[in-house]
């Protein structure tokens, strides 16, 4: 049942037209309006704003409003934060209200003394902070004559409504202009002016107002892990706008820093789109905003090449084909040397090995003799158990094996049936692959390189082949090479390849700069192992060659400074 004290009103958070931010669409549609006595903050009533962001505002029998208290009537609204729904955890909650005395048998506000109907805005917003942050100063300002001091719809300059205080000695019309301003700043990052602006301190007459900058954070990176030039976003609260106001950098091969470009920001601040710079390596992201730089998560850089044997604490896992087991190799605790322990044991002739599309730990081997089949084992576990990834006989001797990122199928080699093999993502069963073109001779270790081919050591043919799988067409890529046992791609895109009978690594260098179309130059000689065959590049620049007549492993850097480990 209605009572006399029922009113009527409309939300306009945005009548200067300024605001950009997903507070836009978000705070007046099903907006909370309600009336808080402003002496006690306690609510008394309160409803929802329709579509229009007009509401009507309804009072129990029971409620009589005191002509002697001023209130506020207040809409807010929980931002959804980029999730798509409302009142998110970590979301602001915008407000914007007026200020209001129940006198005469009406509700006088800040924009009537008579009207039955209440204005909430920007100006009405600005009106009632500047009211409450000068109440505990030496120049507070009575709220009861500022009542009916806003005329609306008739503008004032760049302003909607005019604004015509009592005292403009005690409260200047460019304070209140000010004071609209920041109101409008703080709605346009979707932040709540009433919780976030504040009077300057080096004003002594108190009439400047200021939105301080807010901490901005980082929670986490979405994906974690990503490759080179992909995007990834930095997910948490009170980024920069627009988007080139955050300096994102992350860590490069030398240890030093390289800058990301910063593709976007979302409205809700929330979320920052970065590309992951060319050269970047797994390391720290940092964020520099308003000239304070603050350290990230880790990001860890995906595996290029779809070969990897590295996990992100530097340690190189092995197949151990005679003794049926995955090692690791350690760094020693005060040595610069490594230590080799078995990881996972008993199994029947494992020929090659990668950790799969997810990263560490879950590590993927390929066994011939009678099982013929991919296991995959969780090797932050010791020992760690091998569970079986495909059903159906497959390679009998696998010499190779690499993730193809972007499907996450996986792709083997047979030295022996010269074959090359595939496990499409999600499926437990074994295919071969038809090449036309070049054919397979001995074929060995596989690499996915940055144009997307499938590039193959081709041992008994001297060369490397470079597969285009959307035609399974097999083309020469490198010739003249001595048994060819690895090949592998580093951070920037550089090739290598072992020639296990030339006792040496070759180098195709990346000669087009960073983010540019990759460009090689010659082929040349880069380290000198005995007789290397298996290898990786990992994500922090360096490479590891396993020397397999001599049981030894290698780590060289980008100096191609070499180390026996």
């Amino acid at each position: 049942q209605a009572t006399p004290y029922d009113i009527s009103g409309s939300v306009d958070f945005n009548d200067r037209r300024r605001v950009q931010a997903t507070i836009a669409d978000d705070i007046a549609p099903s907006a909370t309006v309600s009336l808080i006595d402003v002496a006690t903050g306690h609510t008394v009533t309160s409803t929802r704003t329709d579509s229009r962001g007009v509401f009507v505002l309804s009072f129990s029998n029971r409620f009589q409003p005191d002509p002697t208290k001023l209130y506020y009537f207040e809409a807010i609204k929980g931002l959804d934060a980029g999730s798509g729904k409302p009142n998110a955890i970590g979301a602001d909650a915008p407000r914007i209200r007026t200020i209001a005395q129940f006198k005469d048998g009406m509700w006088a506000t800040l924009s009537s003394l008579t009207s039955g109907r209440i204005d909430i805005n920007q100006t009405t917003t600005a009106l009632s902070i500047l009211v409450s942050l000068r109440s505990t100063t030496d120049y507070p300002i009575d709220a009861k004559t500022l009542l009916n001091s806003i005329q609306i719809g008739q503008p004032d300059g760049a302003y909607p409504h005019t604004v015509t205080p009592p005292d403009t000695t005690l409260l200047p019309v460019a304070t209140v202009h000010r004071a609209i301003d920041v109101v409008a700043d703080a709605l346009a990052r979707d932040r709540d002016p009433v919780r976030w602006i504040s009077l300057a301190t080096s004003d002594p007459l108190r009439n400047t107002v200021t939105l301080p900058d807010a901490p901005f954070s980082i929670a986490y990176l979405s994906p974690s892990s990503a490759v080179a030039l992909e995007n990834i976003d930095l997910v948490g609260s009170n980024f920069g706008y627009p988007a080139g106001e955050n300096q994102v950098a992350f860590t490069d091969s030398n240890g030093a820093t390289v800058s990301a470009n910063v593709v976007s920001v979302s409205g809700d601040l929330g979320r920052l789109t970065v590309k992951v710079p060319a050269t970047a390596v797994t390391g720290t992201v940092y964020l520099t905003l308003r000239d304070k730089t603050l350290p990230g998560p880790i990001f860890n850089l995906a595996i290029r090449d779809g070969h990897s044997v590295v996990d992100p604490s530097g340690y190189v896992y092995m197949a151990n084909r005679t003794m049926g087991t995955v090692s690791v190799a350690k760094k020693l605790a005060g040595s610069d040397r490594y230590g080799v322990s078995a990881v996972v044991t008993g199994l029947d002739n494992p020929g090659a090995l990668t950790f799969g599309r997810e990263g560490y730990p879950w590590i993927y081997v390929a066994c011939g003799g009678a099982a013929r089949k991919v296991y995959k084992a969780d090797v932050s576990v010791t020992p760690a158990s091998a569970v079986q990834v495909t059903t159906d006989t497959g390679v009998a001797n696998p010499s190779g094996m690499a993730f193809r990122y972007s499907t996450g199928d996986l792709y083997l080699t047979d030295r022996t049936t010269n074959t090359l093999y595939r496990v499409a993502s999600g499926s437990t069963t074994v295919g071969t692959v038809a090449l036309t073109g070049a054919s397979l001779n001995q074929p060995r270790g596989l690499s996915f390189g940055p144009d997307g081919r499938l590039y193959v050591a081709n041992s008994g043919g001297n060369n490397v082949l470079a597969v285009d799988l959307a035609t399974n067409n097999a083309v020469v890529y490198l010739s003249g090479l001595s048994t060819p046992w690895g090949v592998a791609f580093d951070t920037a895109g550089a090739m290598y390849v072992s020639n296990n009978a030339g006792n040496s690594v070759y180098r195709l260098p990346v000669t087009s700069a960073p983010g540019d179309p990759i460009v090689y130059g010659s082929l040349s000689s880069f380290a000198s192992i005995p007789t290397p065959g298996g290898m990786d590049a990992d994500a922090t620049g360096y490479l590891f060659v396993a020397d397999n007549g001599t049981n030894g492993l290698y780590r060289i850097n980008q100096q191609a400074e070499t180390q026996q480990i």
